[in-house]
């Protein structure tokens, strides 16, 4: 094609005193730089222009006064079916994959104490978030900071060392410090892929952690059944996004090994004393952690963990076949929890605002704060992005 061109473009350049060689290559160049350009770009237009089509649909539909009940916010169901909508249309604006959680800084910041605190993450992979955990509830572990655990995973050579969300970003610091005392608080950390549970055991030890007192960390995996399964282990060390059903194996020939798969309530039995409550808890299973929630009912309203948080995943309709976001709402709900999805500009409300929209089976995060706490809601006022709903609109149109 090249040489058909140069030839027939000769005689015209040659009378203009060009190169048509020269001439064709910075045609190339142009071209392939601008399907470079386009590529880069694309994306964030294309998720621009959704923006503004979702704020000339919120603009369009008319909105009622919406009401407060006690303290918690109750969305009209036309903002209701607004928020939704506008989430769904500016997700990769407010990644709900990565949002920020500077609000568990606030959490700690209302219970600081310790009194035998029991923190539970399901799906801990490399640790960032049990690090951040330890880290305003048992700070006397100074040497385990974001910076050293990075630094001893890019020691290892582990793929995305820095986590997938960019976790060795430092947390805001708290403004009240937890101080020791004999009730020391307990970490629980759960990872079903072996090699990534060891490494992770490994990088805490090394950063002179307790690991026998203060942080479990156990090879187990969490569904809706007991049993054991056979797990390949032919995973990149410490890589994200790999499901059970991706993992499972028939036997141990396929260069697997077994590990043992609990109920949550089954779990709980194993691995907590009878005087233990989770104060936290932490679900994130690649697409298992609504057959974990719903299966795991029992503990979850024998301990009635201050706040739930979920992954909510593509993965889902696979892993958890037949449950739906609004399914898991309705069993947490009449529990006392109150449920938001997460963004990067704070929290979109779920209950009392719920809508459809809501049920797009993307990768995102739910928390869900229990009303046993009242000073909670301090933290869901300042997050809430639904009573100033409209401002927000108002703020993305200008920001567009």
């Amino acid at each position: 094609i090249y040489r058909v061109l140069r030839c027939k473009l000769n005689v015209y350049f040659r009378k203009m005193k060009l190169s048509s060689h020269w001439v064709l290559v910075s045609v190339l160049l142009l071209v392939l730089g601008t399907i470079s350009i386009y590529n880069l770009f694309s994306h964030e237009i294309s998720s621009k222009f959704s923006l503004m089509k979702s704020v000339a649909f919120s603009e369009s539909m008319p909105i009622k006064s919406a009401v407060k009940s006690g303290d918690k916010y109750i969305c009209t169901e036309d903002q209701a079916d607004r928020q939704g909508y506008y989430f769904a249309k500016k997700f990769w604006f407010d990644s709900s994959g990565c949002p920020k959680e500077e609000w568990i800084v606030e959490v700690h910041d209302l219970f600081p104490e310790v009194n035998g605190k029991v923190f539970v993450n399901i799906g801990a992979n490399k640790g960032y978030l049990m690090l951040r955990l330890i880290n305003l509830w048992a700070p006397w572990f100074d040497r385990l900071t974001p910076q050293n655990l990075f630094a001893e995973l890019k020691r290892k050579s582990v793929p995305w060392a820095e986590g997938v969300c960019q976790e060795v970003i430092d947390f805001p610091k708290p403004t009240v410090i937890t101080k020791k005392n004999e009730n020391w608080p307990r970490f629980i950390a759960v990872e079903m892929v072996r090699s990534t549970a060891e490494l992770m055991k490994s990088n805490f030890e090394r950063l002179q952690v307790d690991t026998e007192r203060s942080l479990n960390i156990i090879n187990a995996a969490l569904s809706n059944e007991d049993g054991n399964l056979f797990l390949s282990e032919s995973v990149l060390l410490g890589e994200e996004a790999r499901s059970l059903r991706d993992l499972t194996r028939e036997n141990s020939d396929e260069g697997s090994t077994l590990v043992p798969v609990y109920t949550l309530n089954s779990f709980e039995k194993k691995y907590l004393k009878n005087n233990e409550r989770i104060f936290m808890l932490f679900i994130d299973t690649e697409g298992n952690d609504g057959k974990v929630i719903a299966s795991g009912l029992n503990t979850i309203k024998k301990h009635l963990p201050i706040v739930l948080m979920f992954e909510y995943h593509t993965m889902w309709k696979i892993e958890s076949p037949g449950i739906s976001l609004r399914n898991i709402l309705d069993r947490l709900e009449p529990l006392g929890y109150e449920c938001f999805m997460l963004g990067v500009s704070g929290f979109w409300r779920l209950t009392n605002c719920w809508s459809n929209y809501f049920e797009f089976y993307r990768w995102s995060n739910v928390a869900c704060f229990h009303e046993s706490e009242p000073a909670l809601q301090s933290v869901i006022r300042k997050y809430d992005r639904s009573p100033n709903y409209l401002t927000l609109v108002a703020d993305a149109k200008e920001k567009v």
